[in-house]
């Protein structure tokens, strides 16, 4: 049995994916495969993706009709059957040559279901944008509290390592554009007994102004279905897990809030943000004692006391202000 499978997902990426797979491909660990699917790219990417599995045997190459990075990796998941951990890379992202190595090493010593590693954010300059702490282990239930704290990790796919027993029952929700992999890493998880922290940063996140996360448009309300879809029974049960959820299920509609009035233009976005003013109304005590700078809870109390055209005037105001 191998000891991993990586995971990478490729559409239209042609200026970054070989510097991905050779990333991988030179890792001091050798022994894993590298599961490639190209989700329907229409550049060149195909055909670097094609050269190198054509030259190194640890790469399985497949190509399919585009239908979003959760079908291809739910496609690389049911492709996977020969190795004991699973891990995913972002294919315009990369990695430092001794990356698995150190996190293989460390999950075998604790014997862990998941380990969580950090990564580094590479725009003009890399940096990390979370705390770091120190290596720990928690159960199911800390790690719940810990992920919806967003602390020190989120729910990124491409830091995390899965033993194959705790991912193969779950897919990814297809269809959702933002938030999808939170959403399975909480399901992950759930189904976990043993979660490790262990603060390598040795994966670069390579943050593009076309990327997803640098767009925003209507698709950006998948946040709001994929955090819904988080509230598993078993949140539920647990009252301290549930608080946090309800907590960071709290934050977004209100990041979210921003963000639409930003966009806002005439009436459009208007629904949303009527939406946001009346969560926050429910959950007005959550915020304002969750989040901690002075400007987020003055906005806050503006969401729920103003009108929406108002709310706009006062945020171009204040933008004005920043700018000069």
């Amino acid at each position: 049995m191998l000891k991993l499978t990586v995971i990478m997902p490729v559409y239209n990426v042609e200026k970054y994916v070989e510097k991905s797979i050779k990333s991988i491909l030179n890792q001091s660990m050798k022994d894993f495969e590298l599961i490639i699917v190209n989700d329907g790219s229409t550049d060149n990417s195909g055909n670097i993706c094609e050269k190198y599995a054509a030259i190194d045997n640890r790469i399985k190459y497949f190509f399919k009709e585009n239908k979003g990075v959760s079908a291809a990796r739910n496609f690389a998941l049911k492709k996977s059957v020969n190795s004991k951990y699973i891990t995913f890379i972002d294919s315009d992202d990369w990695i430092e040559k001794d990356f698995y190595e150190k996190a293989i090493q460390y999950i075998d010593d604790n014997n862990l279901d998941m380990c969580i590693t950090g990564y580094t954010i590479e725009e003009k300059k890399s940096f990390i944008n979370l705390k770091k702490k120190k290596a720990c282990i928690m159960n199911s239930s800390e790690a719940l509290i810990e992920i919806f704290k967003s602390r020190y990790y989120t729910g990124t796919l491409w830091d995390t390592f899965f033993k194959r027993e705790v991912i193969l029952d779950l897919l990814l929700v297809e269809g959702l554009r933002y938030h999808e992999d939170f959403l399975f890493k909480v399901q992950c998880i759930s189904n976990s007994n043993k979660i490790g922290y262990f603060p390598l940063y040795k994966y670069h996140y390579v943050m593009r102004s076309t990327s997803v996360s640098h767009s925003f448009s209507r698709k950006n309300l998948d946040v709001l279905k994929a955090n819904k879809l988080m509230c598993l029974p078993r949140i539920k049960k647990e009252k301290i897990i549930f608080d946090k959820y309800k907590q960071f299920f709290s934050r977004f509609i209100v990041e979210l809030s921003v963000q639409y009035i930003k966009i806002m233009d005439n009436t459009s976005f208007e629904h949303y943000i009527r939406y946001s003013q009346k969560y926050a109304r429910r959950h007005f005590w959550e915020l304002i004692t969750d989040y901690v700078p002075v400007k987020r809870k003055i906005y806050i109390i503006l969401l729920i006391s103003l009108p929406v055209k108002t709310l706009k005037y006062f945020y171009n105001f204040l933008e004005n202000i920043r700018k000069k």
